[in-house]
């Protein structure tokens, strides 16, 4: 949608992803403001109920306001022949009946857990890309130019998650890590340690306006996709080995780490993260937009390959 709103060489596209990007912290800023505070004081029940009735009011000014959308479509790009379409659905569908099956016998016997079902889903989640990237690299329907042009796609995908095996630390590690061994006052102002988790999304918000001023400004002097995504990698990484130094030699409780250091961490990962996200919002293989070798094998398959690195479970 974002991509429709410039030409495939206008040099601004990534400062308009930019832009977006900073959209869309907006509410990861206020959201744990808003659920952190209710469960603290209310219980989770109401910062859980919170975050549902944000996500339906988001929801809902999406659906009223996306006819205005120029990258809206009333049909996919490139959709299914109807044949095919048709068994598709089949397909979801008597794949979805029988997991439904499989996992309530399974729940019933005792043996599916928690901790067992995250243990599926990490293991689908790293073998389904393996499989995804060996039916294109070796579909009979990709040229040798085009398997040519998957490789450095797979590469960034990679690229995709290593980062992101860092950056969404920040919602579940960097958060344990401060409940139990970070203070929780800055400047004399008390908070939730939840609130950390907001740090992150206001310095996204704050530097995001920023680095799409700087790219526009460059045109086409401005670094190469890969040039920024590996950025984003080493930024990421900084941000991480700054907790290096408070943590080092304290493994009890009772150790208390200044604010600074995570909210210095955070930096680092919002400083990564608009680096690396503007590129990374769009596969690389739609940019320049030709047909990709996915489309050639299974329409779609490239770009819904992309979240797959882009959401890996902590």
């Amino acid at each position: 949608m974002v991509g429709k709103l410039y030409r495939t060489d206008d040099d601004r596209r990534d400062a308009g992803f930019a832009l977006y990007y900073m959209a869309i912290n907006i509410g990861a800023f206020a959201g744990p403001l808003i659920t952190g505070w209710l469960a603290d004081h209310r219980g989770y029940h109401w910062g859980f109920s919170a975050a549902a009735i944000g996500m339906t009011f988001g929801l809902v000014q999406y659906v009223a306001g996306r006819r205005h959308l120029a990258g809206r479509r009333h049909a996919a790009e490139f959709a299914l022949a109807p044949d095919a379409m048709r068994r598709a659905v089949r397909l979801m569908v008597a794949g979805a009946v029988a997991t439904a099956v499989v996992a309530t016998v399974l729940a019933l016997a005792g043996w599916l857990t928690i901790d067992r079902f995250v243990d599926v889903l990490t293991l689908v989640s790293v073998v389904a890309p393996v499989v995804y990237f060996r039916v294109m690299f070796t579909s009979p329907r990709v040229t040798a130019g085009e398997r040519g042009r998957l490789r450095p796609y797979a590469v960034l995908f990679l690229a995709s998650v290593v980062f992101n095996f860092i950056l969404f630390q920040a919602y579940s590690t960097m958060i344990l890590l401060a409940s139990t061994n970070a203070r929780t006052t800055i400047l004399g102002f008390d908070f939730p340690a939840s609130w950390y988790a907001s740090a992150l999304g206001a310095f996204e918000v704050a530097l995001a306006p920023v680095v799409a001023a700087v790219w526009s400004r460059m045109g086409h002097r401005q670094p190469h996709v890969s040039n920024k995504i590996a950025f984003g990698v080493v930024l990421g990484g900084l941000s991480f080995l700054l907790m290096v130094l408070p943590t080092s030699g304290h493994a009890d409780d009772t150790y208390r780490m200044a604010a600074w250091w995570i909210v210095g961490s955070y930096v680092l990962s919002a400083s990564a993260t608009c680096s690396w996200r503007p590129p990374g919002c769009r596969p690389p293989a739609s940019s320049p937009r030709r047909p990709s070798p996915a489309r050639r094998c299974r329409s779609g398959s490239s770009p819904s390959r992309w979240p797959t690195g882009s959401r890996p479970r902590p």
